[in-house]
């Protein structure tokens, strides 16, 4: 573990080793480093913390889906083919494609 240097109002510096679990940290009313006991009811993550820690957990969850696909050859052939397919017109409005497969019977429109 890397140490890790906690500095008071003093000029004292206090060289601890990271934490192997959240300890709630305050200052005392003389600004030195204290840890508050669990029944101080300490909150040791903020609302705003918990929103930033939901929005990292949903973009690493992006990260892995796109290294998937990435790392799969016939899911990247197949993006490529689309995007040959988009490059050279052949593509329809998706009111079309609807349209084409309810008269092919594939689908029913609204409201059936």
């Amino acid at each position: 573990m890397r140490p890790h240097s906690l500095s008071s109002t003093s000029s004292k510096k206090i060289r601890t080793q990271a934490p192997r679990s959240l300890v709630p940290i305050d200052r005392d009313k003389a600004g030195e480093f204290k840890i508050q006991s669990m029944d101080d009811k300490a909150q040791l993550i903020t609302e705003e913390d918990r929103r930033l820690l939901q929005r990292v957990g949903d973009l690493l969850e992006e990260v892995i889906e796109t290294l998937e696909i990435t790392g799969n050859p016939e899911t990247m052939r197949e993006v490529e083919e689309a995007r040959g397919d988009a490059r050279e017109g052949r593509v329809r409005d998706y009111s079309e494609l609807r349209e084409e497969l309810r008269k092919a019977g594939k689908i029913r429109a609204e409201g059936d």
